[in-house]
């Protein structure tokens, strides 16, 4: 990150918004290491994971999975949310 704000400057570094999130994410996990109080910020490193989707702009058969995948996501919480209702009604 360091590397790249400064071959961008730091506006160019803010342009995009890919860098923004990984800068975000970085700065939050060096304050929790640096704090190591352990607290809630523990929670963010699931945020870390989010940084893979930064591959998608590279790979688009990965992008047209997610696509896919987020399509029928709807499709999947409606089938969850019945098959809920049918365990709490005939349990």
């Amino acid at each position: 990150m360091l590397l790249k704000v400064l071959v961008y400057g730091p506006f160019g570094y803010i342009k995009n918004p890919y860098n923004i999130f990984d800068g975000v994410i970085v700065v939050i996990s060096v304050w929790e290491i640096v704090g190591q109080q352990g607290g809630g910020l523990s929670v963010l490193r699931t945020f870390r994971l989010m940084r893979v989707l930064k591959l998608v702009r590279f790979m688009p058969a990965l992008q047209r999975q997610l696509v896919v995948l987020m399509k029928t996501m709807d499709n999947v919480a409606t089938f969850c949310m019945l098959l809920m209702l049918f365990i709490f009604i005939f349990r």
